[in-house]
């Protein structure tokens, strides 16, 4: 049964996608993992722990667990998908983070300083990568392109900015 949870990674913590599918997304999550339809905890820490040990058991160092969608404002003392994570990656596994999405609106919480906030926490929990949000590299208040590829043009200048995050990410690497 928990073969089945291991051939797509956002469903580790119970993600369902946007809110158009989700219903829909639940439905086929819990026919794969619960032949019963019953419902599945969406944040039990041990059995999230359980099922990334079984991923490590079966794939070794190919299983790579992350969080695809970390904010700049979360932790890893809780018992959350961080802890957890972190906990993997000071086993020796492998891990990442996805960051959260930029957009143009402040308001909406999550610019470049944000970014590089989360980029340090993942590098602080052990994480071996980050995948950057589409529009790291705009400036601020510009629109950004999200259908195809960014059309922003400030990445030299920011990259630059991102090193320190790349060297301690390159450190974690096992």
């Amino acid at each position: 049964m928990l073969d089945l949870i291991l051939e797509h990674t956002e469903i580790m913590w119970n993600r369902t996608g946007r809110s158009a599918v989700a219903s829909t997304n639940m439905k086929n999550l819990l026919a794969a993992v619960n032949p019963e339809g019953k419902a599945v905890p969406s944040a039990d820490y041990n059995k999230t722990i359980e099922i990334f040990n079984y991923c490590t058991s079966k794939l070794g160092k190919r299983c790579i667990l992350g969080n695809n969608s970390l904010l700049h404002t979360e932790n890893n003392t809780d018992y959350n998908i961080n802890r957890a994570i972190t906990e993997m990656s000071t086993k020796g596994n492998n891990t990442y983070y996805q960051t959260h999405v930029m957009t143009k609106d402040a308001h909406k919480g999550f610019d470049f300083d944000n970014l590089q906030t989360a980029i340090d926490h993942a590098a602080s929990w052990g994480a071996m990568m980050v995948e950057l949000p589409m529009g790291w590299d705009c400036e601020k208040d510009k629109e950004i392109e999200t259908k195809d590829k960014t059309t922003c043009t400030e990445a030299d200048s920011k990259s630059a900015l991102l090193k320190a995050g790349r060297d301690k990410l390159k450190a974690n690497i096992k």
